[in-house]
């Protein structure tokens, strides 16, 4: 999605939606005592109206689940999102499976 900021250039919603996401894990990354501050507000993009928005909150779920406190929770919102989430869930399933060996 493109959008007119009146005469400046197009901007491209998407590419400011991944910057703040990689922003955000950057800080997680420094700061992963914040995690239970920040990550309420990655699981409502989760729910988001916007498929667009969801789509994007998916890519990055394998990068934010390690920093949940719930991690039940956080795969209990990504079965909600059912097709939409398959592949991220295998992912982080996947991920799992290789820390647990």
């Amino acid at each position: 999605m493109r959008m007119d900021l009146s005469s400046g250039p197009m901007v491209d919603v998407n590419e400011i939606r991944k910057s703040a996401y990689k922003l955000v894990l950057r800080f997680l990354h420094y700061s992963p005592r914040e995690s239970d501050m920040v990550l309420p507000f990655y699981l409502n993009c989760l729910e988001d109206p916007s498929e667009d928005v969801k789509r994007l909150a998916l890519e990055y779920a394998i990068d934010f689940f390690p920093f949940s406190s719930d991690q039940l929770d956080f795969l209990k919102r990504l079965f909600l999102l059912k097709k939409l989430a398959s592949e991220e869930i295998k992912k982080i399933v996947q991920n799992c499976l290789k820390f647990k060996a």
